[in-house]
């Protein structure tokens, strides 16, 4: 009783043959593999009880196919060959390899999913001694881990089972890596800094551009004035671009200009601080203040 009832609740699925022709004989092969484990596991030796668990399981639609073949034998290795015959009449093995080749693996597939339909797919192709060769060059090919396609290409003598078992190692770090929180404090303080040294040079722009057309380029005798800074870095003016320091007795071309971008003196636009535009500039340019 007990060896009926486990019949009963895990017999493979009906077989449909008329669903996906193109693809029939690879799916009956598959049947046939599920149905082999499926009567060795519940011990049928019987001949007999073989061949009418085949067409039972199968499906009416498979055993009326059989009823209409001929020479279909009295064993079960008869029956087993006629509809074998049947689904796979003729294998087209560059089908199968051009099968095999458009093989990579999917945004949502692991790659011990991937490696499963590869070794599917290289079975029908009959790769035979060159199966392992074949399989690792597919996994080349189609895997999305830039990783594993360096490493196999670093490694000429690896094989299957090792380049899926690092690919593996890759995924599982992969994922664990995705969960470990990242802490970057040291770009975290230069933000800071960054932003506390811009606004203190944007407020030092603005109260000297306040003062009115002489005050804006007198001389800014604070400790960070052009005076204390390296002559390296007294090569270009605030305001005008051009050399600094000016040539002795000319002020700068910029004094007394109007800038029509903010509307105030003394700065041509691609040196104004409010457009946009001259944020690149003003990145390159010296940002202090100093006289004509």
């Amino acid at each position: 009783m007990a060896n009926a009832a486990f019949i009963e609740t895990n017999k493979p699925a009906i077989f449909d043959p008329h669903s996906e022709p193109e693809s029939v004989g690879q799916r009956w092969s598959q049947w046939v593999k599920k149905f082999g484990r499926y009567i060795t596991a519940n011990d049928v030796t019987s001949d007999l009880r073989k061949k009418a668990l085949l067409l039972n399981l199968a499906g009416d639609a498979v055993t009326d196919i059989f009823d209409c073949l001929p020479n279909t034998g009295l064993s079960y290795a008869d029956a087993l060959t006629c509809l074998n015959q049947h689904f796979n009449p003729q294998k087209n093995l560059y089908f199968e390899a051009y099968k095999f080749r458009k093989s990579f693996q999917a945004d949502n597939q692991s790659i011990n999913e991937f490696a499963t339909n590869l070794r599917t797919l290289a079975h029908t192709c009959e790769f035979a001694d060159r199966a392992d060769f074949e399989l690792t060059l597919q996994l080349l090919i189609g895997t999305r881990s830039e990783r594993l396609r360096k490493h196999i290409l670093s490694r000429p003598d690896i094989g299957f089972d090792e380049a899926l078992a690092y690919g593996r190692n890759e995924e599982i770090i992969g994922a664990q890596t995705l969960v470990l929180p990242s802490h970057d404090s040291n770009s975290s303080v230069n933000k800071i800094m960054t932003k506390r040294n811009n606004k203190g040079r944007n407020k030092v722009r603005r109260d000297m551009s306040h003062r009115g057309d002489d005050a804006s380029h007198s001389a800014y005798d604070g400790p960070q004035s052009a005076r204390s800074l390296p002559s390296s870095s007294q090569r270009t003016c605030f305001y005008c671009g051009g050399i600094w320091p000016h040539p002795a007795g000319n002020s700068c071309p910029a004094k007394g200009y109007n800038c029509t971008l903010c509307h105030k003196r003394n700065h041509f636009e691609k040196f104004c601080l409010s457009s946009q535009k001259s944020s690149s500039a003003n990145s390159k340019r010296i940002d202090f203040v100093h006289g004509c």
